[in-house]
Order: C-alpha cells, then sequence, then structure tokens
C-alpha cells in the first residue's frame, strides 16, 4: 500500500510521535509511507525520522490558503491508496481536498474534547469534515463515544485502536521507594492538565519530591503556584527531556494529572517500566489504569495525598502495583497498535 500521514507538524506531541513510528513500522513492513508536514516546527522532542519520506508545505504558519493548494498537488501526484490525517488544522485541509480528489481518507481523532466544540459554527464545521472522511480512528472507547454522539457518526464508521508504546526489551522491576518518594508528571503545561491538584497536594506529602517533565503556556501559572505553597525545595521544573526512560529510572511514582484525556500515552510509558501510575478518574485515562486503587477524583487533593501516602508506606501494595502497572502496559504494544491499523486499512483497500 502507499500510505500517506498528514498532520500539522512534527513539534514531537503524542500524537506527532506516534506517526512518526506508525509510518516507520509499516514501513519495514514493505509499504510506501509518506508524511506530509503542514509546516516544519519543531522542537527538542522532533523525532529524527530517516526511513521515511517526508515532504514539508511550508516554513511558515501552518494556516494559509497556499498550504491547501500544495496539499493538493501532493496528494494527487502522490497517488496515495490511503490518507491518514491527524489533528486540527489537518483535517481541515485535507476534508476540503477530499471534495476533489478520491482517495480513501482516515481520521484519527486523539481526544474526548477541543477548544473548537464551545463555538456552535465551528461544531458544525467539524461534524462536516469529520463525515467527509471514509473511517475514524478512536484512541479509546470515550474517544469513539465523543466521535458517534457530536459528529452524529455511525457506529461502523468508527474503529477503536488503542495507543501503542515500544515495549521491547522492557523487564519487570522491583523497586522499593525509600524514606524520599519521587514522584514525577510527564504532561504539557495546558488547560488539559491538572498541575495545579498535584501541586496542592505537595503540601500534605513533605518526604516527597516532584518532578515535572515538559513545557507550555501555563508553566508559569504552574510556576507561581509552586513558590506561593513554598515548595521551590521540593518541586523540580525539568523542561523537555529528549531520553524520558533515563529520567524514569529514577521515579518511584508518575502522577497523570487531568481534566480530560483522549487516552493517556504518558501513563503507559511509566507502567511499561513497572512505575506505578496514578491517574485522575476521567473518561480515556480510566481506560489506561483500570483499576480505582490508582485512580483519584478529578481535583480530589485529599484523595490523591491517600494513594501517594500508601504507594510510600505500604510496601506489600506498591509491589502490587508496580506488577499490575507492567502488566497493564504490555496491552498497548505499539507493534499490535501498528498491526490494527495495518489491518483497518485493508479493509478499505479489499472492499473498494
Amino acid at each position: 500500500m502507499k500510505i500517506c500521514y498528514v498532520i500539522n507538524n512534527l513539534s514531537g506531541g503524542g500524537a506527532e510521535r506516534l506517526v512518526c513510528r506508525y509510518a516507520e513500522i509499516l514501513a519495514e513492513r514493505g509499504h510506501s509511507t509518506t508524511i506530509i508536514k503542514l509546516n516544519d516546527y519543531k522542537t527538542k522532542f522532533t523525532p529524527d525520522i530517516k526511513s521515511v519520506k517526508t515532504i514539508v508545505l511550508t516554513e511558515k504558519s501552518k494556516y494559509s490558503i497556499k498550504i491547501l493548494v500544495k496539499l493538493f498537488k501532493k496528494l494527487k501526484e502522490g497517488n496515495y491508496d490511503i490518507v491518514h490525517v491527524n489533528l486540527f488544522p489537518s483535517l481541515y485541509y485535507v476534508g476540503i481536498v477530499s471534495l476533489f480528489l478520491k482517495n480513501i481518507y482516515v481520521f484519527h481523532e486523539h481526544n474526548t474534547i477541543n477548544s473548537r466544540q464551545k463555538y456552535l459554527f465551528l461544531n458544525m464545521v467539524d461534524k462536516w469534515m469529520v463525515r467527509r472522511f471514509n473511517g475514524i480512528i478512536a484512541i479509546s472507547n470515550a474517544v469513539e463515544r465523543m466521535v458517534v454522539n457530536r459528529y452524529s457518526v455511525h457506529e461502523k464508521f468508527v474503529c477503536k485502536i488503542y495507543n501503542g508504546v515500544d515495549l521491547k526489551e522492557r523487564k519487570i522491576r522491583m523497586k522499593i521507594p525509600k524514606k524520599i518518594l519521587r514522584v514525577c508528571m510527564i504532561a504539557s503545561f495546558s488547560s488539559q492538565k491538572d498541575h495545579a491538584t498535584l501541586i496542592k497536594a505537595m503540601g500534605f506529602l513533605p518526604n516527597v519530591h516532584l518532578f515535572l517533565l515538559g513545557d507550555g503556556e501555563r508553566i508559569r501559572d504552574v510556576k507561581n503556584l509552586v513558590h506561593e505553597l513554598d515548595l521551590v525545595d521540593r518541586v523540580f521544573f525539568l523542561g523537555f527531556v529528549n531520553d524520558v526512560d533515563k529520567v524514569l529510572e529514577d521515579i518511584d511514582v508518575a502522577v497523570l494529572s487531568s481534566n480530560w484525556e483522549g487516552f493517556g500515552l504518558a501513563a503507559v510509558e511509566s507502567m511499561a517500566l513497572s512505575i506505578p501510575t496514578v491517574v485522575s478518574k476521567v473518561e480515556g485515562l480510566n481506560e489506561v489504569v483500570d483499576i480505582e486503587d490508582l485512580q483519584f477524583e478529578k481535583g480530589d487533593i485529599l484523595g490523591l495525598v491517600k494513594i501517594l501516602k500508601k504507594l510510600h508506606h505500604d510496601k506489600e501494595f506498591y509491589r502490587e502495583m508496580q506488577s499490575f502497572s507492567f502488566k497493564k502496559s504490555s496491552q498497548f504494544n505499539i507493534l499490535k497498535t501498528a498491526q490494527e491499523i495495518n489491518n483497518y486499512y485493508e479493509g478499505f483497500i479489499y472492499n473498494k
């Protein structure tokens, strides 16, 4: 198959990293894969891919009528069997192109909420765009329900395929926390994430050190909160980290405190290293960590404190959560995910 992935750029977020891995894996399996980027915006997290052809439509803003024209030309020249689209505004560009160019179009929905849905007009545009696609991949049951309900799409057009991580050479490790519990959260500083609850919980946990990985528009607000609560000697901002696994080697517990999630890739990455991972009890994320012992209600500071204290002081409980985390992570193998996506493509090809 000739497969083209269309995405805003490869700035290094979860969707961007997954697109690169899917393209690489399917290329290794004999398919022709290409990634078309709307622009070439990069960060320290931008993956280095050499085995997949990449095309950049512009070096400037990803919002331009010129991008639409260039995208049409590239998709027509490529004569692809599958055009697989991720994220907004790539969704809109390809939705428009689909009016003039007949291909098999697949949209990959990554979240349960987006900033456009609070506007009636954009809600209507979203619905029209999504329904231009032959099929939709949802990354969790929660996302699948959202797609069906919000976009008024019949269930037969939606396929749930969980995200995956690279699990090769991962082995269970049995490590017990010491006097100081080392906790981390890997997440962008955005409205989707709830760093505030975790920071406030630190006020009840004098023997905990917290390491925050990531960046984003709300990092200043979180830093101000740390100063207000006098936690600067126990909360550390590490920024972008290329080798996350290296940092996780020294971590006892991971936390993903969120207001909403489509899935929770960061949770799987820590679980795959046998790290007990505590999460907000929100849709999507509760499918990844589906045990109440490691869930707290969104915004429940004392509920989070209770779990972290138990993980710190109850060794048997900690070991049980290590085993659970490692075993659960095995369900989200990126090789399995790539195969399911491949099978989904083939279903369209064979039924042409």
